[in-house]
């Protein structure tokens, strides 16, 4: 069967009639944004040993690709994968870690594929991230070896604290920096009503963030980036600073109610009227009148004087009347 086309509403023959324009509109809503706090959490050592050097900067950052430290003169490499390594990685390996590993390395400007099994290629990519980082040895590498690796939660991250210092002991698992406390979940709350229907971000300061259906940030890059966002730190500095002017803390779960923008990820076509037309408004519902007859519309917008309308049935309007005084009700 063939595609049934809008039904067209004939023009008018009234002389009160004033034509539509067809616009794009991002559906740009002010909304809050409930985020729930975790505490700081550290980056770990999966080595053991004695630090001979480090690029730690407490309140700098850690981005994957870089040296974190040497442990008995063995260099140390960041990486932000979706899942932290947890074994070494040998040619023939498939997993989900190994995928994770990939694509990151893409990201990192290694062209490899994704595809869950550690190869070659992907062992030469690991080898030459590790030698830009500083791994003097890492040419002699067969393995991916874990312990070379301390795994971020994101690509870019703020040290708040260095915890490990040169000549230091290390054991298996111990903290060598400490992040800010960080975002454990964050929804928009509550969902500003009659919002059009496509993909939605929330606009955070300089930061744009892709939403679930639900209004929540489901990314853990994205909670990552909103925990170090400007916004979010001069919240949390604030809700944790006791009466006595007492220094903010790091850790913590208080939360935050943040004022965003909750729009679509891209902008869609919305029709705009003069005010005039439109009359029987409850809410975002409305009507428009075509010839006398009643449209039933969704308000989505408003600006000088003009009207943004999505139509709520499959109709296509080209001019509407200015005097309504007569037309009929467009909702039952």
């Amino acid at each position: 069967m063939r595609p049934t086309a809008p039904a067209a509403i004939a023009p008018s023959a009234s002389l009160a009639v004033a034509p539509v324009k067809e616009v794009q509109t991002l559906d740009e809503q002010p909304a809050t944004l409930a985020v729930t706090a975790s505490p700081a959490k550290g980056l770990t050592s999966s080595m053991a040993g004695t630090v001979t050097s480090t690029l730690c900067i407490a309140g700098g950052s850690a981005t994957s690709g870089n040296a974190a430290l040497s442990i008995n003169d063995e260099m140390i490499v960041y990486l932000a994968t979706s899942r932290p390594l947890w074994r070494d990685l040998a040619v023939g390996d498939v997993g989900a870690d190994v995928r994770s590993l990939q694509e990151e390395l893409v990201t990192l400007g290694h062209a490899i594929r994704p595809d869950g099994r550690f190869g070659t290629a992907t062992l030469r990519a690991v080898v030459e991230v590790a030698e830009k980082a500083g791994a003097s040895d890492a040419a002699t590498w067969s393995v991916l070896p874990h312990d070379r690796v301390i795994w971020l939660p994101a690509r870019a991250v703020q040290t708040v604290t260095c915890d490990r210092r040169l000549g230091d002991r290390v054991s298996e698992g111990d903290a060598v920096a400490t992040l800010p406390s960080g975002v454990a979940a964050a929804k928009v709350s509550p969902l500003p009503a009659n919002a059009l229907s496509g993909d939605r971000v929330v606009v955070v300061g300089d930061l744009t963030l892709p939403v679930d259906a639900s209004g929540s940030i489901a990314a853990a890059e994205s909670l990552v980036r909103l925990a170090q966002s400007t916004e979010y730190r001069e919240h949390a500095d604030r809700a944790s600073t006791d009466e006595s002017g007492a220094a903010p803390f790091t850790g913590g779960s208080a939360g935050a109610e943040l004022s965003i923008t909750y729009r679509l990820a891209t902008p869609v076509s919305v029709i705009s009227v003069p005010a005039a037309s439109v009359y029987d408004t409850h809410g975002a519902a409305a009507c428009v009148a075509v010839r006398g007859r009643g449209i039933a519309m969704t308000i989505v917008g408003s600006q000088l004087g003009q009207t943004f309308v999505v139509p709520e049935q499959d109709v296509r309007v080209r001019e509407v009347d200015l005097d309504t005084r007569d037309a009929s009700a467009c909702r039952k």
